[in-house]
């Protein structure tokens, strides 16, 4: 993976993240916006409709536009999500050289 200063910015301002999961017992360091995150936006969303911040109709296309479709995070729907962000799957020596920004980190297995 090519690391970029534009994502190394996303990173340090907050925007991305990098999120540890295990499906069926496969490791993933997954990078993406912090938002992606929600295992379940579709509350979210309803909250958003109930108080009224968003139409049926945004809530709607918002719920189709998340994610991929994807709004709620289950162990049926991770490879999904992962493979519209396949850029950002993240194998054990591309985190190594994310959190190396000094040259001090020490090589592990993972």
């Amino acid at each position: 993976m090519n690391f970029d200063q534009k994502l190394l910015e996303d990173l340090r301002d907050g925007e991305k993240s990098i999120c540890f999961f295990v499906n069926e017992g496969v490791c993933y360091w997954v990078l993406d916006y912090k938002y992606n995150f929600s295992l379940d936006a579709e509350k979210n969303y309803l909250g958003y409709l109930d108080k009224g911040y968003i139409t049926p109709e945004q809530y709607a296309q918002s719920c189709e536009q998340f994610r991929g479709g994807v709004l709620k995070l289950t162990s049926d729907n991770f490879l999904q999500y992962v493979s519209g962000v396949s850029d950002g799957v993240l194998a054990s020596d591309d985190l190594q050289r994310i959190l190396d920004v000094g040259g001090v980190a020490t090589q592990r297995n993972c």
